[in-house]
């Protein structure tokens, strides 16, 4: 211990620490990289109570996660979704120039309710895809039949302009 009591271990030949129970390593520091730890099992952050994913992170009315840059240059890639490999980032979250970016490679999907249904696809090119009606308060546009494509606006006065077909 040093004088005002801290533990220090301290690894001459920079060798790193194991910490281990039953013989099996449950911590590693120093040892695959000089300023990291390498954790055996999933890691919990403050006062966790449910085993639910890798890293389990409880706080409280202020932001629990903060992420930023040291230096001038964005952060486009803050989180990143890896692949299996861990060699190629398939969707990342990011911030940069004012701007929150969310990216995929394929496409972005955006879910709602418990039964994960889709209600906005955006696939690579732009194109945008929406599961259900589209109503901006003002124009509203409907599927209203197999082959109908309702646009009606409402407010002075009421527009419609309407597309009908048939596939026969």
């Amino acid at each position: 211990t040093d004088a005002a009591g801290t533990m220090i271990l301290n690894s001459v030949n920079d060798e790193g620490f194991k910490l281990q129970n039953a013989g099996t390593t449950i911590l590693e520091i120093g040892n695959v990289n000089p300023t990291g730890a390498n954790f055996a099992g999933n890691v919990s952050i403050g006062d966790t109570t449910t085993d639910v994913a890798t890293v389990t992170v409880e706080g409280g009315l202020q932001g629990i996660v903060d992420i930023w840059r040291n230096g001038t240059n964005a952060s486009y890639n803050a989180l990143r979704f890896r692949d299996a490999t861990n060699a190629n980032t398939n969707a990342s979250i990011g911030y940069g120039a004012n701007q929150l970016r969310i990216n995929a490679v394929n496409n972005m999907v955006f879910t709602t309710g418990a039964s994960v249904t889709t209600a906005l696809t955006i696939d690579s090119s732009g194109n945008s895809t929406f599961a259900g009606d589209v109503n901006t308060e003002r124009l509203f546009v409907d599927q209203s039949g197999a082959d109908m494509i309702d646009m009606t606006r409402t407010g002075v006065g009421t527009y419609r302009f309407a597309i009908s077909g048939s596939d026969s």
